[in-house]
């Protein structure tokens, strides 16, 4: 019996330590990802992958992702884009290290930590807007990355370590969505980070990306909206822009000169803006840009804009007035019922109003000041030129009028300096292309051949030896490699002694030395003329060299 219960206590122990011991995290596959499950939760070990434009995913075999481990993109080369998921919690140590490519990174508002070394080295990355309750920004986290010229900072944010932002310095923006004393009090800076000292500081301001070059920034004391950078912003037709929890706050929004195109869905449901200010620089408008946008007015249409897309203003509502200065734009929206359309006479604003039943008032050209030509409007190699007394642009539209004027023949090309488009050699011509300045035709002109090249010849004597045994008996040879060496000669060889004994020849053809019968025992010299006769390339070359020669 107390064998049977001995027994009984060693097998529950056993157990107890089995149910004790801490499941094992074992590498998974996802796709071109690997990860680890602990807790019923992912964290990804490495990426095998070859993309240029990454989204980190949120779930990795059905399991939610909280983490990048270490090192998971170190040095790779090809990433230029990435966009981190919502839900991921950590950035682990040198997860993007040297990452040289990478301009653009999206961090998740549920970004907590970004560990030591996470992005150092991502020399090409221009943006780093932290959102989430990031506290500490770790070690070298953002070292290296000599192409970032903005940041945003979160409020839970207390300290910033050493080498955090050590040679950013490109950094011009710190935006931080509480003031600039709180941000110097309550934040312990690390004095490696003297970037941050010579950028302009933004207050009460929240930042992110909303472009490959490309980003936001609100202000959440103006309420205004501002998009700064060049080209595109993010299609986002299917998803809403990193400013879309503030929709309810923006009152005006400003895009700034450098912005091309206001891609889809931008500025959706904003139903508190009133006020938009569009760039000079823009030419396109996406489709349901401004959709629902509902306490929106009126809005001005700048003078460069081809295209207005599908919905770009559906259910604006309120919309009554639109001024449209652009003379030739493709218009594809419908506007409200009450919307009036404002544009110059003759453009392509008014037949879109006439054919859609819009209300349109003429702005009539605003003509600027006569210019005036004088004679004549002088040709180019492209243009005729005309008689022109004077001509007048519109300030709104940009059309122009011109005042009388007759054709005038076209004139020569204006030909810049050439590019050599084949070097000459001594054997072929060469090739230069002009380009007229004017127009772009390209015109080919042959250039003379060059002078042949110096001949590489080189020659080093030698101090061979002949027995006088020999010598006595009968006449003695020696070869050219025994007496000369010669390399890198361009075209025939040939040999001519110029000074020494009489009994010493030397062969014109081989360079062979003939030292004749009865020679005495010494010390001769012999100089010996060396030439290579060129080519149709290269230069003849002649190399005198003094050959010495014992006879013992």
């Amino acid at each position: 019996m107390k064998k049977s219960i001995s027994i009984l206590l060693s097998l529950i122990m056993i157990m107890s330590v089995f149910s004790a011991a801490p499941i094992a995290a074992f590498a998974d596959t996802d796709g071109d990802f690997t990860y680890s499950v602990s807790t019923g939760q992912a964290t990804i070990t490495g990426y095998n992958g070859n993309a240029e434009e990454l989204v980190i995913p949120a779930t990795l075999g059905g399991k939610n992702v909280v983490a990048i481990g270490d090192s998971v993109f170190d040095a790779n080369t090809t990433l230029k884009k990435v966009i981190i998921s919502e839900g991921i919690t950590k950035i682990g140590d040198s997860a993007f290290y040297d990452c040289e490519n990478i301009e653009r990174v999206d961090i998740p508002f549920s970004v907590t930590t970004i560990a030591g070394w996470a992005f150092k080295g991502c020399s090409s990355l221009k943006t780093a807007f932290i959102r989430g309750p990031v506290s500490v920004i770790s070690e070298g986290a953002f070292r290296g990355c000599t192409s970032l010229s903005a940041i945003s900072l979160p409020t839970a944010l207390v300290s910033i370590k050493d080498d955090a932002f050590t040679d950013c310095e490109k950094l011009e923006f710190i935006y931080y969505a509480d003031s600039v004393n709180s941000f110097n009090d309550d934040i312990e800076i690390a004095e490696t980070n003297i970037c941050l000292y010579g950028a302009k500081f933004n207050e009460y301001s929240f930042a992110g990306n909303c472009g490959d070059n490309a980003y936001y920034v609100f202000n959440d004391t103006t309420k205004a909206l501002t998009i700064k950078g060049t080209g595109s912003t993010d299609n986002y037709f299917f998803g809403n822009p990193g400013f879309y929890g503030y929709k309810d706050d923006v009152k005006t929004a400003f895009v700034e000169e450098g912005i091309t195109c206001i891609d889809d869905g931008i500025f959706y449901n904003l139903v508190n803006m009133t006020y938009v200010s569009l760039p000079e620089s823009l030419t396109e408008i996406g489709e349901a840009a401004f959709s629902q946008c509902a306490s929106l007015k009126g809005i001005d249409i700048p003078r460069n804009v081809k295209r207005i897309q599908n919905m770009a203003f559906a259910d604006c509502v309120d919309l009554t007035k639109v001024n449209v200065y652009s003379y030739s734009v493709n218009i594809e929206a419908k506007f409200s019922a009450l919307t009036t359309i404002y544009a110059c006479k003759g453009s392509t604003a008014e037949a879109y109003a006439e054919k859609n039943n819009y209300n349109f008032i003429s702005i009539g050209h605003n003509w600027g000041e006569w210019n005036i030509i004088d004679d004549e409007i002088e040709p180019t190699c492209a243009t005729y030129g005309k008689t022109a007394l004077r001509y007048h642009e519109c300030v709104l539209c940009g059309s122009s009028e011109t005042d009388g004027g007759y054709a005038i023949e076209l004139c020569d090309h204006i030909f810049g300096q050439g590019v050599i488009t084949k070097y000459p050699t001594p054997t072929e011509t060469g090739l230069i292309e002009f380009v007229c300045e004017e127009c772009g035709k390209k015109e080919t002109k042959t250039v003379a051949k060059c002078e042949k090249y110096t001949n590489t010849l080189s020659a080093k004597a030698k101090k061979p030896t002949v027995k006088y045994s020999k010598l006595k008996k009968k006449t003695q040879y020696i070869t050219r490699k025994e007496a000369i060496t010669v390399s890198n000669a361009k075209g025939t060889v040939t040999y001519a002694k110029s000074s020494g004994n009489k009994k010493i020849t030397v062969d014109k053809k081989t360079g062979k030395i003939t030292v004749k019968k009865g020679l005495k025992k010494g010390t001769y010299k012999v100089k010996v003329k060396v030439k290579a006769a060129g080519t149709s390339a290269y230069k003849s070359k002649t190399v005198t060299v003094t050959v010495t020669i014992k006879v013992k």
